[in-house]
């Protein structure tokens, strides 16, 4: 901002060295407090920490596109300064003044939601009211997104599920083991930090037993296990992993968490709880795709559209039952 700083007649007042130091101190932090503003100017990055999430929980969801609520556009600088059918939403001359601080102060806006008002908190007014005394700082060709950021109504594209994956620098710890997976690396760092210690190292035994019930659920026959207590082949436990992983009973462990997830059932629920006759097909469907490897990305196709997209036939049309096969409420809501 470049603001003429109109000139003054001089003052014929003699100063004291007391009054001296004031009018010192008092220029000190005018300087301050421009250099302050100025920054707050120039710095991108105070509008999208501070003004930015504000905007997009509070404002975005109704003032965005081609027809924003009351005419008036908040997803860029010029929509504010454009202002709306009911005219300016700032008052730069006087920002304190400005109609939409007034609102926000008299509970308008947000508007309320089911008769619960949506207010901001002090600290939000505070920031909204610094933003449009500093004549509304605003990166260039920046365009506020609905869905940019997560906030208490929603979901946004920086949620960590989205962000692609990274490699974490590997944790060196003072064990002296050769044979720590560089897993462990991470536990390992963190249980020192918290001085703790890590249990002992399981025995052959108990890591068969765990394997077993973690893979398939159930625990080995006696035979198996003293077979592979004395299996001393180097890639012994490589084999036993793959082993487990190649039975049917893999599938139906592991298919249930997926079954769990889309509320799958035999029955429709309710108070009439009907029977589904052919449910089970989808089931049997899903425990055949993990024991087959199937891809995720090609067991999510199948089930959203497999009646689409399928070039198998009957297979895709058995997994689009993951649509239909949650609970299910056929009661007639006729009125009386």
């Amino acid at each position: 901002m470049n603001k003429r700083i109109e000139a003054r007649k001089p003052c014929h007042h003699r100063f004291t060295p007391s009054s001296r130091i004031t009018l010192a101190a008092s220029w000190f932090l005018v300087c301050v407090a421009s250099i302050s503003k100025v920054d707050a100017v120039q710095n991108p990055r105070d509008f999208d920490q501070q003004i930015a999430p504000i905007l997009v929980q509070h404002c975005v969801e109704c003032h965005r596109g081609k027809e924003p609520a009351g005419g008036l556009l908040l997803t860029s600088r010029e929509g504010w300064m454009l202002g709306g059918d009911s005219g300016s939403a700032i008052n730069l001359n006087s920002p304190s003044d400005s109609p939409v601080l007034k609102r926000v102060e008299q509970m308008e806006v947000p508007p309320p939601v089911k008769g619960i008002p949506q207010t901001l908190s002090q600290h939000e007014q505070k920031l909204l009211q610094s933003w449009i005394t500093d004549e509304l700082p605003w990166p260039e060709n920046r365009e506020l997104d609905l869905f940019e950021l997560t906030n208490q109504k929603r979901s946004g594209r920086d949620w960590w599920s989205l962000q692609p994956l990274t490699y974490s620098p590997k944790e060196t710890t003072t064990t002296e083991s050769v044979d720590v997976h560089p897993v462990d690396q991470f536990v390992l760092a963190k249980q020192k930090q918290l001085g703790l210690t890590p249990a002992p190292k399981a025995d052959r035994r108990t890591l068969i037993r765990r394997v077993f019930y973690t893979l398939i659920g159930l625990p080995p026959t006696q035979e198996e296990m003293e077979q592979l207590i004395n299996d001393n082949r180097p890639d012994a436990w490589e084999l036993l992993i793959d082993n487990l992983l190649n039975r049917p009973q893999y599938g139906e462990r592991w298919g249930r968490h997926w079954l769990d997830v889309v509320r799958y059932a035999d029955t429709s629920g309710y108070e009439r709880d009907q029977t589904k006759a052919h449910s089970w097909k989808y089931r049997d469907w899903v425990v055949s795709a993990l024991n087959s490897d199937m891809s995720y990305s090609r067991f999510v196709e199948m089930q959203l559209a497999g009646d689409e997209s399928n070039a198998d036939g009957v297979d895709g049309l058995i997994a689009t039952g993951f649509l239909r096969l949650g609970t299910w409420n056929d009661a007639h809501n006729y009125p009386d």
